[in-house]
């Protein structure tokens, strides 16, 4: 545990509409949601946080996107745009609005797009890269299905696997009313890593009303009164809702975002099976950890099986663990027996829902980032934003692409297209990633010769294999004095924030 619209490249036009509107989506369109995106804000002792959007169409066509921002007034919408088709643009929160310090946004479209937010502090003048910030962090949109998935029935709820107020770390937890009219009721429940009391044994339970379109702000370490906490998180709504928290170090200027996962605490269906595909054991001074959260109500047998980066061979280590209801644990990478140098991935199987998240931390140099892991299999899916570094530009970000096969006997294969903004392809022919089954393979965009230096670029990738895929993006920037990592979950048309059973 770890203790401004951007240029015309894909933009083929753009139209700020200035009338206030409420008028919930339209039938048959693709939203994307960001729960809280930082405008000028400072919170947990860091700041002021500034953020770019950066979204992606995920088809051929060229695709119109409208954009609400939330705020005492309800959602208004204040702009529309056309993407290329596969093609990506960015804007920054300030262009949106000047409601300050944060806002949601809400992003429609007549086709599949996808999206993520990247907030550094202070601004930067080279956005998307993040030179010239001294913190980074940020997230991936949601999406409509995630969204009632969480808050459709009185058993489903959102639910953070850690949340921390220990070794100078503390969780802002961000609820936003993502209803098109009236307020909601947010009921927060933080129970403890070692609860045994199951639904009982709950630490605290806040309520607030949150009106329409806007967001309340639950701070662990005050709710709890407690510096020495380490727990999960569930978070009841009774309507639609997005979560985010931001866990923040001020002490070493680290943060780190999570968005809460969506699931039913009575489901019965199993199996679940998730992958994490990514962890380390002091690899290049990097170490992972797997924080698991019971979310059921009722005990459950947690299988975590390793699988090292590439290799055909299946599981290099297996533990289970017993859980009890509304319990949490933490599993060091280190712990697993697996020599310094690891690199690799893991499968949680769980005979009720669990959700978990991978903290990844570089003390030597101040980096810090988590993940939360999926079982939710992608055959399309896209990152918004990876990176390959030119020193000389100024342009200093790189970023991996970590992909898990969620097929337990057959290996598969997934294609990976690398795309400007316009929507042009980087290389001559796609990457033909064969992943080995349960098990993970890489791509490193500065190992990529046919990658230009100093590019940002879109990820697409897709698969036939019925399973599906899930993958991470980590961003990394050294020469950001303080936290210069960030970590965007990989997202497609039926989300990836979401409990479900073992597909197929």
């Amino acid at each position: 545990r770890i203790g401004v619209v951007r240029g015309a490249l894909a933009l083929v036009a753009i139209v700020a509409l200035l009338l206030p509107t409420t008028a919930a989506h339209a039938e048959g369109s693709h939203v994307i949601y960001f729960p809280w995106v930082s405008n000028n804000e400072v919170v947990g002792g860091q700041g002021p946080w500034f953020s770019q959007i950066t979204m992606r169409n995920l088809t051929d066509d060229t695709c119109p996107v409208q954009v609400y921002v939330g705020g005492a007034g309800g959602w208004q919408k204040v702009s529309q745009m056309a993407l290329a088709p596969h093609g990506t643009n960015m804007v920054g929160a300030s262009t949106l609005s000047n409601q300050m310090p944060g806002f949601a946004v809400r992003m429609e479209s007549v086709c599949d797009i996808v999206g993520n937010v990247k907030q550094t502090t202070p601004s930067v003048n080279r956005a998307p890269w993040s030179d010239g910030s001294d913190v980074v962090t940020g997230y991936s949109g949601l999406i409509q299905e995630e969204i009632d998935a969480a808050t459709s029935t009185s058993t489903r709820a959102w639910n953070l696997p850690i949340v921390q107020t220990n070794t100078g770390w503390n969780t802002l937890i961000r609820v936003a009313n993502l209803r098109s009219g009236g307020a909601i009721t947010a009921t927060l429940e933080l129970y403890p890593g070692d609860n045994a009391a199951g639904s009982g044994g709950a630490s605290v339970t806040v309520t607030q009303s949150i009106p329409v379109s806007t967001s309340w702000q639950f701070d662990a370490a005050g709710v709890l009164g407690d510096s020495d906490w380490v727990g999960y998180a569930r978070i009841t709504t009774t309507g639609a809702s997005g979560v985010v928290a931001r866990r923040v170090k001020p002490s070493t200027d680290m943060a780190i975002t999570n968005v809460a996962v969506a699931a039913d605490s009575a489901a019965q269906a199993a199996p679940f099976r998730q992958a994490a595909p990514l962890l380390f054991v002091e690899y290049n001074g990097w170490n992972t950890g797997i924080n698991i959260a019971n979310v059921s109500n009722r005990s459950t047998i947690v299988t975590v099986r390793y699988y090292a980066a590439g290799s055909s061979d299946g599981a290099t280590r297996m533990e289970s663990l017993i859980m009890p209801a509304r319990s949490m644990r933490y599993l060091y990478t280190p712990d697993t027996g697996a020599d310094a140098g690891f690199v690799g991935s893991a499968t949680i199987e769980s005979d009720a829902p669990v959700v978990a998240s991978v903290d990844e931390v570089k003390y030597a140099t101040g980096d810090a980032l988590s993940y939360l892991v999926s079982g939710h299999g992608q055959q399309t899916a896209a990152i918004a934003t990876v990176f390959k570094q030119d020193e000389l530009l100024g342009r200093n970000d790189n970023s991996g692409i970590n992909i898990a096969n969620l097929d337990p006997t057959q290996a598969q294969i997934v294609t990976v297209y690398l795309q400007q903004a316009s929507g042009a392809d980087v290389l001559a022919e796609p990457l033909q990633v064969e992943i080995p089954a349960g098990g993970n393979a890489f791509v490193y965009l500065p190992q990529l010769a046919e990658v230009p230096a100093g590019v940002w670029l879109g990820a697409l990738l897709t698969s036939s294999n019925t399973y599906g895929f899930v993958a991470i993006s980590n961003d990394v920037n050294y020469v950001v004095p303080g936290d210069g990592a960030v970590v965007f979950s990989i997202t497609g048309a039926n989300g990836t924030y979401m409990v479900q059973a073992a597909q197929p």
